[in-house]
């Protein structure tokens, strides 16, 4: 296992940019260099393939390439280390008597959510003599609001490159509708047993 410990990879955002190598490719490590949650945290390559880390923290090495460069996409961590670094209170209301503590302001704005994510491999596939091969494929992040079969095609149609019309079809190539209450929510798509298939409609 010594060979891994020579493999490196770039991460970086707009602000910042880091090399780890590859025993330090866990979400903590990079949770902490880029101060982004870990329940958010993703990698994108370089033709912009969505890359999630594994139940155990590490992204995989068969999604990674030596020396490749990464982006890091997920929520800011809130600095709760505001309130330490502001002004000192004047020196001449020192010895003014205190007021009543009191409540927050309810006139300043609550602290975002950042939203819940979550992902699908997304299996892209070709008619090849009538029968449907899947040899390749996408991973597509979405949150609760977004799934939905036109959102969830737009995603793919972006992780594939193509401006051409994609049809989402189940692994016996019956096309996915949009329900109301049948496709239209996280519970049907982030289910890890059912296989989503993205087809091009003019080969549908």
């Amino acid at each position: 296992m010594e060979h891994l410990s020579s493999l490196s990879f770039v991460l970086f955002t707009s602000a910042k940019r880091v090399t780890l190598r590859e025993e330090n490719m866990m979400v903590e490590n990079i949770s902490k260099i880029f101060q982004v949650s870990t329940q958010s945290l993703y990698l994108t390559d370089d033709t912009n393939v969505a890359l999630f880390p594994r139940s155990d923290g590490y992204f995989s090495l068969l999604d990674l390439r030596d020396k490749a460069h990464y982006e890091v996409h997920g929520c800011p961590i809130a600095n709760d280390n505001a309130a330490a670094s502001a002004p000192a209170p004047s020196t001449s209301s020192q010895f003014r008597f205190a007021r009543p503590c009191t409540p927050a302001s309810p006139s300043l704005p609550p602290r975002a959510q950042c939203p819940k994510y979550f992902s699908k491999t997304v299996s892209l596939g070709e008619f090849q003599n009538s029968k449907l091969d899947t040899s390749k494929m996408v991973v597509i992040k979405f949150t609760e609001q977004e799934a939905t079969v036109p959102i969830l095609m737009a995603k793919v149609k972006d992780a594939m490159g193509t401006n051409d019309t994609v049809i989402l079809t189940d692994h016996n190539a019956v096309e996915i509708l949009d329900f109301f209450l049948g496709t239209r929510g996280s519970f049907y798509w982030k289910q890890n047993s059912r296989k989503i298939v993205a087809v091009l409609e003019a080969d549908f």
